[in-house]
């Protein structure tokens, strides 16, 4: 049993104070991470509530707060680490547990979390970082979240969300079917990410269209939410054979769902680090540097 697993064992059966989970609102990857935890908390039967930064004084002592697993540690975004400030001020006794997170340049933040915080990495470099300066009583690493899920139930589940009506979720649902149209052609796609994370050294052409992260990006603000991104997000992948992406969670999905598979690195080493973790023994997957 991975020391990920142990930690959800040990924590279904914790009863001195409330479990909290806080998902990190985002694009369609962070709704796979989302549920690799849902995953993981219904095999150990895990209970716990949902939390966000406008319900954080609810927090009380012997309390355990689950950051949810991602790359939003990092000094691009700031919604996470804002949350992680907020705890830190609270100064009440509660454990804290960062699941499998790429992190770099918060060296403030990590280094004043509270006593016995846990922080999961997902690739080395993170953990190198961490482990010189984290103040955590344990750094461990381990897969990402995502790897913790199962593609097939996924995309044979039903969820039960309503889309907001709104321009943005018009233009997605117009997207979904430009590619399932677009993949009766070609069954090679160029998913590159178009945000302030990639890699502007790359000599590639990138399209919004193709940005898959963002085309099935529907919310994650709960469990049916998350679901129901995860499912556009992994069909829209699942409509092609060859994927050449730096989107880490494109990559992931792509990977579970056995195709063929081109990971380009990102603005930092957050795709490299997860290939070298737990992709690299594919043979259906090439790093590109």
């Amino acid at each position: 049993m991975s020391n990920l697993h142990t930690i959800f064992k040990e924590l279904s059966a914790y009863q001195q104070g409330n479990i909290f989970y806080y998902p990190n609102g985002g694009n369609a990857g962070d709704a796979l991470i989302d549920m690799g935890f849902y995953t993981l908390a219904q095999q150990f039967n895990l209970k716990f509530s949902l939390i966000s930064q406008d319900k954080i004084n609810q927090l009380k002592n012997n309390d355990i707060v689950l950051i949810g697993g991602g790359g939003c540690l990092v000094p691009e975004w700031n919604s996470t680490p804002n949350f992680l400030k907020s705890i830190i001020n609270l100064k009440i006794k509660l454990k804290l547990i960062i699941l499998p997170h790429s992190i770099r340049g918060i060296d403030n933040l990590i280094s004043n979390l509270p006593e016995d915080s846990i922080i999961f990495c997902r690739e080395k470099y993170s953990f190198e970082y961490c482990r010189n300066i984290s103040n955590a009583k344990e750094v461990y690493l381990a897969d990402d979240m995502a790897f913790c899920i199962n593609p097939a139930q996924i995309l044979t589940s039903n969820p039960h969300f309503k889309i907001k009506l709104s321009s943005k979720n018009i233009i997605r649902k117009i997207l979904i079917n430009f590619h399932r149209l677009r993949a009766l052609f070609t069954s090679q796609i160029n998913a590159m990410r178009t945000d302030k994370e990639s890699n502007q050294n790359l000599n590639v052409k990138r399209s919004l269209a193709n940005d898959l992260s963002l085309v099935a990006s529907f919310g994650t603000e709960n469990y049916q939410a998350s679901l129901y991104s995860a499912k556009q997000f992994l069909k829209l992948i699942n409509l092609y054979e060859e994927i050449k992406t730096d989107r880490l969670h494109v990559a992931v999905g792509a990977y579970l769902l056995n195709k063929k598979l081109s990971i380009y690195n990102n603005g930092y080493y957050k795709c490299k680090g997860v290939y070298e973790q737990s992709m690299s023994r594919s043979h259906n997957v090439t790093f590109i540097e």
